[in-house]
């Protein structure tokens, strides 16, 4: 039987793609330079999760189980949204995309199942909403760089410039409805195409002929990491919270009682986070679960993620409060005899403190 996205994978292996079997997407291309100072750059996001919320409740709904507000939220936009556990632990960092109809939410790869199991738990019978997994009948592309409005442009959305931050706008091209999100799912400008499966092929075809330059799972990990947007699995598990993992912009402290609200707002006025999500430049790669010591020998955080470059290794890293100044140089102990020298980085995707007390 066929799948979804035979056409997708035929198309990228002639663009010299390599497919992870894990995730079925292209991990890099070979002999393709990528250079978001001057190109579009497309990346495939057709693992990630999609599902689809509706009936009249849909916002409701996710305003009660999520920490963003949705209830305000109007067709046109979007927002950030993290699921926790009652006690505040991550579970996942969505995209909810409000439109007319229904809310769309894009969320880490293979977390369909989880996340439609988690809300089922709370759907009383009298609640008008439904779930419905959506990853293989849709697909997502990240558009990057500079010159991606453009490209985009030219394709036939004609409102781009206009757009803010996680407005969205649909269009339809050769009968295939295609909408473009004012978020790359980075801390980097761009946009998340959403469209169907069937045209999934066709659009990468039609971006790429208009100059669009591949890149692969290998090269958003390393963005990723760059930026410091936190991993499911990696730095959203349920040993960490949304305040630590610096998702203060996906969090609304004011908006009354949802899964997990008594412990963030507990935590909010008490100033009680007491370790924050970091980068870490390396000296050598070093694999997730080492830990950092500081000058004193005194453990000082724990790296969780970790990408080889050209120049070292990056990394992010839960460190403690008291010890996470930028520039600050730590030891990584583990049970290697070498040790590797790190050094604290900012990370531009990290809020780490509600941005309605600054405005105060």
């Amino acid at each position: 039987m066929a799948e979804p996205f035979d056409d997708l994978r035929i198309l990228q292996r002639a663009q010299n793609a390599t497919i992870t079997p894990e995730s079925s997407v292209p991990s890099l291309y070979e002999d393709v330079a990528v250079d978001l100072s001057k190109d579009t750059v497309i990346v495939d996001r057709t693992h990630w999760t999609r599902l689809q919320v509706t009936g009249d409740d849909r916002l409701g709904f996710l305003h009660n189980q999520t920490t963003q507000d949705f209830k305000t939220r109007q067709p046109g936009q979007s927002c950030l949204a993290v699921i926790v556990t009652a006690a505040a632990r991550t579970i996942d960092l969505t995209l909810g995309v409000i439109t007319e109809n229904s809310v769309l939410l894009l969320a880490s790869p293979a977390m369909g199942d989880t996340l439609v199991s988690w809300f089922d738990r709370y759907i009383f019978p009298m609640d008008q909403v439904s779930f419905e997994d959506q990853t293989t009948s849709t697909a997502t592309f990240s558009i990057l760089g500079s010159t991606g409005g453009d490209t985009l442009k030219t394709l036939g959305f004609t409102d781009i410039d206009a757009m803010g931050a996680f407005d969205h706008q649909a269009i339809t091209i050769d009968g295939e409805t295609v909408r473009a999100i004012a978020h790359s799912g980075l801390a980097r400008p761009g946009y998340t195409l959403w469209t169907g499966a069937a045209n999934a092929a066709p659009l990468w075809k039609k971006l790429t002929d208009l100059g669009a330059v591949p890149a692969g799972e290998n090269q958003w990990e390393t963005w990723r990491i760059e930026d410091g947007v936190p991993g499911c699995g990696q730095e959203l598990t349920d040993s960490y919270n949304p305040l630590e993992a610096g998702l203060w912009h996906a969090v609304s402290i004011n908006k009354g009682c949802y899964i997990g609200q008594e412990v963030i707002a507990r935590l909010h006025s008490r100033d009680g986070v007491q370790q924050c999500l970091y980068g870490v430049q390396l000296d050598t790669p070093q694999p997730p679960g080492s830990k950092l010591v500081n000058g004193k020998g005194d453990r000082a955080g724990v790296i969780t993620s970790c990408q080889s470059t050209n120049d070292g290794a990056v990394g992010l890293a839960y460190i403690r409060r008291k010890q996470c100044e930028v520039g600050a140089r730590f030891t990584v102990a583990n049970d290697q005899p070498n040790t590797s020298v790190g050094t604290v980085t900012d990370t531009p995707f990290a809020v780490r403190s509600n941005p309605a007390d600054t405005d105060k």
